[in-house]
């Protein structure tokens, strides 16, 4: 166990690699890790250098992103949220990502017990459980739901499509974005459709779904836009 979650904790993606993962400019991201001038970092990561991120890193700054795209909280309040949830778990390092969070309207929450939820934009009265966002289920968790151990970025900008196709697994190609299952790593079908190849024979030469090979296309066209 100690081993497993050493890899979790262990800084293996750089800024801009990581803001391709996540489909975020990385500009972004490092004002997020690194803060700027006399703003603080959002995001406290495992890397003392701030160079590179970990998984639990990365889906601390999915959530982040998530918070801010899908619900347009403005970055003083994320900092408030981030806060208060540091506080629910003061020996935590990754609070975001070892929390379940939900939303109401513009109210955000974080799970505390199976029903209730403690509501961080109005300073920790309880509600109950009304929605839980699509993103969340983007997030994987180990069997006794303790920490995230798989990531599923959407495939495409935009309407994001509920199928997981596209998984980021830290014990699977070193973490790198590859198709479920099969472990093909993503850019590695992206570069051969580059070159010239067909989908449909790339489907066939790694054994996986038509849908597979486009939403690996669609993924590395979509982190490309964003870097």
């Amino acid at each position: 166990m100690k081993e497993k979650t050493e890899i979790l904790r262990r800084p293996a993606y750089g800024i801009a690699e990581a803001a391709h993962v996540l489909g975020v400019p990385p500009s972004t991201l490092r004002y997020w890790v690194c803060g700027q001038r006399s703003h603080k970092p959002i995001l406290n990561v495992e890397d003392p250098d701030k160079k590179a991120l970990s998984f639990l890193d990365l889906v601390e700054a999915h959530v982040l992103s998530a918070l801010r795209k899908t619900h347009d909280i403005p970055l003083p309040e994320l900092r408030k949220i981030v806060q208060k949830v540091s506080k629910l778990s003061p020996k935590s390092r990754h609070p975001l990502a070892e929390h379940r969070f939900a939303t109401q309207g513009k109210n955000v929450l974080v799970e505390e017990t199976s029903k209730l939820l403690v509501n961080l934009s109005k300073d920790f009265q309880y509600e109950l459980r009304e929605i839980v966002e699509q993103y969340l289920n983007r997030i994987e968790w180990d069997e006794q739901r303790r920490f995230p151990i798989r990531l599923y970025p959407y495939a495409a900008r935009g309407a994001p499509s509920r199928d997981r196709r596209i998984v980021v697994d830290p014990f699977v190609s070193f973490g790198r974005p590859v198709v479920v299952r099969k472990g093909v790593r993503t850019e590695v079908i992206a570069d051969r459709f580059k070159a010239g190849e067909d989908p449909e024979s790339l489907a066939r030469d790694f054994g996986i779904e038509p849908e597979a090979v486009w939403d690996a296309i669609r993924y590395e066209s979509r982190i490309g836009a964003a870097a």
